[in-house]
């Protein structure tokens, strides 16, 4: 196969295209298998470019679908596709035998490339060392970019964003720290640690909780708008939630207003999809949907952070989020606030790209000194969470410590503030789950236990004294068992959990967690009592085993 000198492409002296072909670059898919390869040819001293095609399994090649002179075709006009594709698979062949081979990138993150190295694909940009290697981000990818400020240094950048967080540490670290896990997420999956949590913004009504979340997490923006990408609003099912969180990776994410609704089905519809959000965000495991009778596995590699009302229906929901508690008007923002933080973003991560091993066994490190045993006032589970948020975080300040944008003792100042932040986030989360068992009374033993010790379910010491004083007890005690009257508990959890409970639905959860007997027609055993009324009987003894499963009393 060769040329001739009109430049034409000639096999066993056959012409099959009347061109030259002055450049075959090939380039593998990272991330994927297979190769692409893009021809470049000329013709009468014009140069023509043909797109990106599969390399692997190249369909029909229509050159004349491109421009009517470049057409593959021999002497008599008969079609040589056949043998043009024959020469394609040699010149690809031969670029791979000779090591002359670039990358496609196909999807945002990190990235190794054949060298070794790390790079991570920021939309329209590529940041790390790269050298000089043939590369190709595909349009769906470029369509989006991380802004920056190429003419500041990265002590410029980092300085003026470590200033705008000292605005609202109690905030704003918190986000960012989020940003930062977001954006680490592969390093820390490499290492042993994927990301398994959600970050739950709360607080009052116009605090500013979606301003401080856009500008300081949602960084990439739309190449095209420079309006900010990764952001959704309603979220109607579950399958909504699959295809917007598993196809992202190494980002951060935002759910805003979740829950926000005046309308009572709309509440009880999106409560179920916000604790879809944050089962699918935070699970290791991937969820298996059949799709069109094959089996697909759909996990989500992204960051999530969600704003708005969001009452969930389980503990364990709430266990998997870090909780932000904005209890204030924030002020202070700047236009600039999420130019800044992209440009610091862009920085860290082209010091994290050149730096990555190093960084990734201090990673491995840090949260190796996790040791659920140490827990007190919170689970391993929020232990793990904060952990990894704190280690993210503090890989920035390290990187500000390096560029000397901080000196050892600002870098600890601004390590307590990262502490104060994070013991905050635990005592709002600690809140929530406590705030849930009582309007949910996970453990009805412990809720009577608490009530009963505080007086707010006053009980006598025995029944001559409650009935010299009636109106001042719910109810008496009578060696290990105590007898209430059910209207007197219904009372109790109307005014503890904030919603209405009958005698009934009372009776049904004490039978249920068999504190009193079953009696007839399986309904509540009252003991009735001459004068006083009918009252069920609960024992104490099954009353603090139940509240305190772990105690020997």
């Amino acid at each position: 196969m060769f040329h001739n000198e009109s430049g034409a492409l000639y096999l066993r002296d056959r012409l099959i295209l009347n061109a030259e072909v002055t450049d075959v670059k090939v380039l593998c898919k990272l991330g994927e298998e297979g190769h692409l390869t893009r021809l470049m040819f000329s013709q009468d001293g014009t140069s023509f470019t043909l797109p990106f095609i599969e390399s692997n399994a190249p369909g029909p090649i229509r050159l004349n679908s491109m421009d009517p002179r470049l057409v593959c075709v021999d002497q008599k006009g008969k079609p040589t596709d056949t043998q043009f594709r024959a020469f394609l698979q040699n010149a690809v062949s031969e670029r791979l035998r000779t090591g002359q081979v670039g990358v496609a990138f196909s999807r945002h993150g990190w990235e190794v490339l054949p060298s070794g190295a790390h790079v991570y694909v920021a939309g329209d940009r590529i940041l790390g060392e790269i050298g000089d290697a043939d590369y190709h981000i595909s349009p769906a990818v470029s369509q989006v970019t991380l802004p920056d400020l190429p003419d500041e240094s990265d002590r410029f950048i980092v300085s003026k964003h470590l200033k705008k967080m000292a605005k609202d540490p109690h905030v704003l670290i918190l986000i960012s720290a989020h940003l930062f896990r977001s954006l680490l997420q592969t390093p820390f999956e490499e290492v042993g640690y994927p990301l398994h949590h959600v970050l739950y913004v709360d607080g009052v009504y116009g605090s500013g909780k979606t301003t401080a979340s856009t500008n300081f997490c949602m960084v990439f923006s739309s190449s095209e708008s420079a309006e900010p990408t990764n952001i959704t609003r309603v979220m109607t099912s579950h399958a909504a939630v699959r295809e917007f969180l598993s196809d992202k990776r190494d980002v951060a994410v935002l759910a805003d207003d979740v829950c926000t609704s005046s309308d009572p089905e709309t509440q009880r519809k999106c409560k179920g999809i916000a604790a879809y959000v944050v089962r699918f965000s935070a699970d290791r495991v991937p969820e298996r949907i059949k799709v069109n009778g094959a089996l697909h596995e759909f996990r989500c590699r992204a960051g999530v952070i969600i704003t708005g009302e969001f009452p969930l229906e389980q503990a364990s929901d709430l266990s998997r989020c870090a909780a932000v508690w904005v209890d204030h008007q924030m002020r202070g923002g700047e236009l600039d606030d999420r130019l800044v933080a992209a440009a610091a973003a862009s920085r860290f991560l082209e010091y994290f790209a050149r730096n990555y091993d190093r960084l990734c066994a201090e990673i491995q490190t840090a949260l190796r000194a996790l040791d659920p045993s140490t827990c007190t006032n919170c689970s391993p589970r929020q232990q793990a969470i904060l952990l990894e948020l704190s280690c993210a975080f503090q890989l920035y300040l390290d990187f500000a410590l390096e560029i000397g944008v901080l000196n050892p003792t600002e870098r600890e100042q601004w390590q307590c503030a990262l502490d104060r932040a994070l013991s905050a986030s635990l005592s709002r989360s600690n809140q929530l789950i406590e705030q849930f068992k009582r309007r949910n009374v996970t453990n009805l033993a412990e809720t009577l236990l608490i009530a009963i010790a505080g007086e707010s379910l006053r009980i006598a010491k025995n029944q001559a004294k409650f009935e010299s004083s009636p109106e001042s007890y719910a109810g008496f005690r009578r060696d290990n068992t105590i007898f209430v009257p059910l209207d007197a508990l219904a009372d109790l959890l109307t005014s503890t959990t904030g919603r209405v409970w009958t005698k009934n639905q009372v009776g049904q959860r004490l039978r249920a967690c068999g504190l009193i007997e079953v009696g007839k027609e399986n309904r509540s055993a009252k003991h009735k009592l001459p004068g006083l009324g009918r009252f069920v009987a609960i024992d104490i003894r099954t009353l603090k085993k139940q509240a305190n499963p772990t105690s020997n009393s």
